[in-house]
């Protein structure tokens, strides 16, 4: 409409010069629209002037420029089509680039990182607990807290894979090398499952101020404490939990401590004969990768296996002690990264595809992608790229309360998934590359209970058109026991944790695995070195 009145107000009857020197009306408005072939032709048919025509030339067209006066209420509408928009903060939003794939984005987003540090994960707890689960589950921690240095057996090969999550705690149980031994998916009493899904227990421990003890579950004059593995992954561990005298290292040692305590009970009330050699704990890569932060999760779990013993009546002190000494439970802890533990359990299950993949793995506060390979090289699964960034679901709702916009949560993570794919094709294009109709020839799957949060779920399915391949989601192995109605998707990391330590450590991340040796012998063996 405003370029309709801008012309109007403009006259089409300027005079032009012509190639004979005589001068005639513009040309119609359909024949200037085609502006690069009438400068073309213009090329073809005039010889270029001579530096004095051309700067006389110049002067003339510098004395013939007109200045249109817009009416203001025109002028107006003009300025209001053409400004951008504000965010709630008050900072305008720029548009992004067509090649910009969410770096605009991801620059705002990081700037909000300190928003984080009130994050407080919707664990989806019950709010109140009947008799008869309180009943069961305080029967069963008692009753790991008495077995726990009994049922530790280096020999026995059987693995805990413990997912400690940010909103929910998952638990595996496998004997890999026992067939009569079944797998099976830890239970929760229905009356404390994390928003009614099996299996899901919510990351959550109560406090009691007046005698300083630790509960599982919530009761008159406790206070929940919450979102300390957020914490620790910031490498804020000493800070106050929810306004308590309980740091935030200290909520999550009483957490697994008594986490754990349940789930050995659960495993003595399954098989009392059975042996467990190693609890696998899945934490961030990039926790792992910080030496402070690493060192502090490595703290942790080592208290909690300290405290097993004392877990139906562990106070703040207990805790407090066990985290200063150097002392170490009868049960070994081993801590592997989350991607290892997800790729893992995607490997060990059905899945409808071998060559080039990348995993999206989104949880409540983190979300971790990385691509990788299925193959038969000297490294069962080689992967190429991997980062985790503070992009969960329940961290894009603490940016959208600090000023964000959905559209940039979403284009975050449209620029870390960005990020992964670029440094993947520094290592390999194989299988990674577009097709003729550019369209991705790589298998995506999608893993984690924030996968499908408004956010996360709607940017990926629009992703997916640009895949020759659905996303695929999971199957857990069919002979792994687990109550009907379980969420498939969130119990693959606890899957691919219940393995051996000696697996899982084959499933290095790009800066664990060692370069490549040089080859020295020949390419082929001939039948005459035979």
């Amino acid at each position: 409409m405003l370029a309709q009145l801008l012309k109007n107000m403009t006259s089409p009857e300027t005079p032009t010069p012509s190639s004979s020197g005589s001068t005639a009306k513009a040309a119609p408005s359909a024949v200037s629209d085609d502006l690069g072939a009438a400068m073309t032709h213009a090329a073809r048919v005039v010889p270029p002037p001579a530096r004095q025509a051309r700067a006389a030339i110049s002067n003339a067209k510098a004395r013939k420029k007109e200045i249109v006066r817009l009416p203001r209420h025109i002028s107006e509408q003009i300025q209001r089509e053409t400004a951008l928009p504000v965010r709630t903060d008050g900072t305008t939003i720029e548009p992004a680039s067509v090649s910009d794939l969410g770096a605009a984005a991801y620059r705002r987003i990081s700037n909000l990182r300190s928003s984080l540090s009130s994050l407080i994960s919707d664990t989806r707890a019950p709010k109140t607990v009947d008799a008869e689960t309180r009943e069961t589950i305080v029967q069963c921690i008692a009753l790991g807290a008495a077995v726990n240095v009994a049922i530790c057996d280096p020999d026995a090969d059987g693995y805990v894979g413990h997912d400690f999550g940010t909103s929910t705690t998952k638990a595996i149980v496998r004997w890999p090398y026992d067939r009569s031994a079944g797998a099976f998916a830890v239970p929760v009493p229905a009356g404390w499952c994390s928003g009614n899904v099996p299996h899901l227990w919510p990351t959550v421990v109560y406090f009691d101020p007046a005698s300083r003890a630790f509960a599982p579950l919530p009761g008159e004059g406790l206070v929940a404490l919450t979102g300390f593995k957020s914490a620790l992954i910031e490498g804020q561990g000493h800070r106050m939990c929810c306004g308590s005298v309980v740091s935030m290292a200290d909520a999550a040692t009483a957490f697994i401590t008594l986490h754990l305590a349940y789930v050995l009970g659960a495993i003595a009330q399954t098989r009392p004969d059975a042996g467990i050699s190693v609890i696998n704990v899945g934490v961030p890569v990039a926790a792992l990768a910080d030496q402070k932060i690493s060192s502090m999760f490595g703290n942790v779990t080592r208290a909690a296996a300290v405290l097993l013993g004392v877990a139906p009546a562990l106070t703040l002190d207990d805790v407090h002690a066990a985290l200063a000494t150097s002392d170490q439970g009868s049960i070994q802890f081993e801590l592997h990264t989350e991607l290892s533990g997800a790729i893992a359990g995607y490997c060990a299950g059905p899945r409808p595809y071998q060559g080039a993949h990348v995993i999206v793995d989104c949880g409540s506060a983190t979300l971790d992608i990385a691509s990788f390979h299925l193959g038969n090289g000297p490294w069962p699964i080689g992967i190429y790229a991997a980062e985790v960034g503070p992009l969960g679901a329940d961290a894009c709702v603490a940016y959208q309360a600090a000023g964000a916009g959905e559209d940039d949560c979403r284009g975050a993570v449209r620029f870390q998934e960005h990020r992964v794919y670029a440094d993947t094709l520094e290592f390999a294009r194989s299988g990674f590359s577009q097709d003729d109709d550019r369209r991705y020839a790589y298998q995506v799957i999608m893993v984690g209970g924030g996968i499908d949060g408004p956010i996360h779920r709607s940017l990926f399915d629009d992703m997916a058109a640009s895949f020759q391949r659905p996303f695929f989601r999971p199957e857990l192995d069919r002979g792994l026991l687990r109550d009907a109605g379980a969420s498939e998707g969130r119990l693959v990391l606890a899957d691919g944790l219940a393995r051996s330590p000696i697996e899982l450590r084959e499933v290095a991340m790009p800066g664990d695995r060692p370069p490549p040796q040089p080859h020295s012998g020949p390419e082929m063996i001939s039948k005459d070195q035979v």
